[in-house]
């Protein structure tokens, strides 16, 4: 074999490779060979099928798998030798070949940048803390009591009334016969919600008691959207089985014990818990960007076209579907309705940006050697089987017999550990900050942090650029860039 190198510049390298024919033709040759040790063919016993024949036969197929096995080894020794981190599968340039001559083809390679991990000295941030505070438990347990219903049976002989709770059985005839779509026993009747599906019937259930029994006739329209029931005459035989009155609780030892809590304070204890997951949640997520400007900010580097374009594209048919869907809706704002080709150079540098980080966040976690383990990735393929009710188990199959969609699917979770590990190494204060404070600081960085007294609009221009390196969603109409940059 023999290797001239072509073109080295930046990310790409490119070699001219000549494998001489007798390597070819001895290889062509020993595998016809031991074909021949086999094959069967129709007048022949098996192995005895004359070379001629089966040269004739199979010899084409062999010259092809004997190239491919050259081309494949000769690019592994070419990697192997110049230490070469290809970024994406080489590709080849095949010169025509005639059987029994030399056989010669060019390997194309982009390279992976250099990068080295960061000097974390470097790396300037604010590290921010926030615990919840009691006024917080307080206001947002207030909130929930204020809109938490319950019920308590309602007084003998009581008529229900508005948003009282009523349970019935009910039967359903067109004719003699039974609808059985509409024959239940045991539902449940808000009075005055306008929850259930015949509100006619919820009429008459305001002059009657629990044990009553009334029968309603009813004629629908012949346009009724259940056509079992449309254009005919329905009746209904009603029995009530319970009546309940709605009730408010203020916040104690009753509210606690109605929502399932032993206590008052197990009840604050466990709001406390979640408010303060919810704000380390938020919190991890405002480091995580911060980190990620900084880095991008500290790293230029040239970039593998081919690992741009792969984003890009991947990007941009999110992109677009999301755009259509929005557009056929109408839901599509004017501020996002752009050209192609604005929409194309502001997508390009979020795809750079996005293969850049995911470059330096992939050295971090080589040079340091962080990794998830067995558990992390199963804990990964399980939360994720959790999003599909029903086909938990045929998901874990896929994950089980697919590891390159792991991969893909553990991205985003190695991303947080590598990112967690160098804000654990960063030098910087914490600062404390309340609940207001954590909010204005949240605002127009996180999503879902509006300015005050804004209603829900499009992300910020700094939003925008906040959540989608390098594993989070693609971009959406209307925040388009939020979750792509």
């Amino acid at each position: 074999m023999n290797v001239k190198q072509n073109v080295s510049e930046k990310l790409k390298q490119e070699f001219h490779i000549t494998i001489e024919s007798d390597e070819i033709v001895r290889r062509v040759t020993e595998s016809l060979a031991e074909k021949s040790k086999t094959v069967s063919m129709p007048g022949f016993r098996p192995g005895k099928v004359p070379m001629t024949v089966v040269r004739q036969r199979y010899e084409g197929s062999i010259i092809q798998d004997a190239l491919n096995h050259f081309i494949q080894d000769a690019s592994r020794n070419v990697l192997k030798e110049n230490k070469i981190k290809p970024a994406m599968q080489p590709t080849y340039t095949l010169d025509p070949y005639t059987h029994g001559q030399n056989f010669s083809f060019k390997l194309h390679i982009e390279t992976l940048p250099e990068v080295t991990a960061p000097d974390y000295s470097k790396i300037k941030m604010e590290k921010i803390v926030s615990v919840v505070e009691d006024k917080e438990v307080d206001a947002f347990i207030k909130q929930q009591a204020e809109i938490k219903t319950f019920f308590r049976p309602a007084p003998e002989n009581a008529k229900p009334m508005h948003d009282d709770r009523v349970i019935i059985s009910l039967e359903t005839r067109v004719g003699k016969n039974v609808v059985k779509l509409f024959t239940v026993k045991d539902a449940t009747v808000r009075i005055g919600t306008k929850n259930f599906l015949f509100d006619f019937i919820e009429t008459e259930l305001l002059t009657k008691k629990v044990g009553d029994s009334f029968v309603v006739e009813h004629a629908f329209p012949a346009d009724y959207q259940h056509k079992a029931l449309a254009g005919k005459t329905a009746t209904f035989n009603v029995i009530i089985v319970s009546h309940d009155n709605l009730i408010k609780l203020p916040f104690g030892e009753e509210f606690a014990k109605e929502c399932g809590f032993e206590s008052a304070e197990a009840l604050k204890a466990q709001v406390r818990q979640e408010l303060q997951n919810q704000i380390n949640t938020n919190i991890h997520l405002y480091h995580k960007r911060i980190l990620l400007d900084v880095l991008s900010e500290q790293y230029d580097f040239d970039l593998p076209p081919s690992l741009v374009k792969s984003e890009f594209d991947s990007i941009w048919a999110r992109l677009k579907s999301e755009m259509d869907e929005a557009r056929k809706q109408g839901l599509l704002e004017a501020e996002d309705d752009k050209s192609d080709a604005e929409l194309t150079a502001e997508y390009q540098i979020i795809a750079e940006r996005r293969v850049r980080l995911g470059l330096v966040i992939a050295e971090i976690s080589r040079s340091e050697n962080i990794r998830l383990d067995d558990k992390e990735i199963q804990n990964a393929i399980i939360q994720e089987a959790l999003k599909y009710q029903g086909q938990e188990r045929q998901v874990v199959d896929y994950y089980r017999n697919n590891p390159q969609a792991v991969d893909m699917l553990i991205a985003p979770v190695l991303e947080d550990k590598v990112l967690a590990s160098i804000i654990e190494k960063i030098n910087a204060k914490e600062t404390t900050l309340s609940a207001t404070e954590l909010r204005k600081r949240f605002t127009g960085i996180l999503p879902g942090f509006e300015e005050e007294n804004d209603a829900p609009k499009a992300a910020s221009k700094k939003e925008k650029a906040a959540n989608e390196d390098n594993s989070a969603e693609t971009a959406k109409p209307k925040k388009a860039k939020k979750s792509a940059e």
